[in-house]
């Protein structure tokens, strides 16, 4: 299946584009639980501290950031959406050239998915664990 391409949305597209995915990020964050609310993306993409990526029907996005650290800089897939028959799988290849675009030596992101390492031969896995240490 031949995907539509990714193309990093400026401040106009996201404005125009955002009734659309803030429905969408704020279902995720209930779904998930994550810390983070919708307008914390258009913040942080504004500021240039992440890039929103989406196809030209805006059926997948993906919220990337960049990660330095002393042993390598690595692009973080933050956020990823899709409501199409496409597959994040299916956008791995694109991830991969963001991310080298960018000067990064590793793609990252953080999923619940196991299946991961039968679909992309060669990912590394690290769990990540976390408890609140209370008062």
């Amino acid at each position: 299946m031949s995907v539509d391409a990714l193309f990093p949305l400026d401040y106009d597209q996201r404005r125009a584009a955002w009734p659309e995915l803030r429905p969408r990020l704020a279902a995720l964050v209930e779904r998930t639980g994550e810390p983070w609310m919708p307008e914390d993306v258009f913040h942080l993409t504004t500021m240039g501290q992440a890039t929103l990526w989406a196809t030209p029907d805006l059926g997948c996005f993906i919220v990337t950031q960049i990660d330095e650290q002393p042993w390598g800089r690595s692009l973080v897939v933050w956020i990823a959406s899709e409501v199409t028959d496409a597959r994040a799988l299916e956008y791995m290849d694109q991830v991969r050239s963001i991310a080298r675009d960018a000067g990064c030596d590793r793609v990252t992101f953080t999923s619940p998915r196991r299946g991961w390492m039968r679909a992309l031969p060669g990912v590394a896995v690290r769990y990540e664990y976390s408890f609140e240490a209370g008062e």
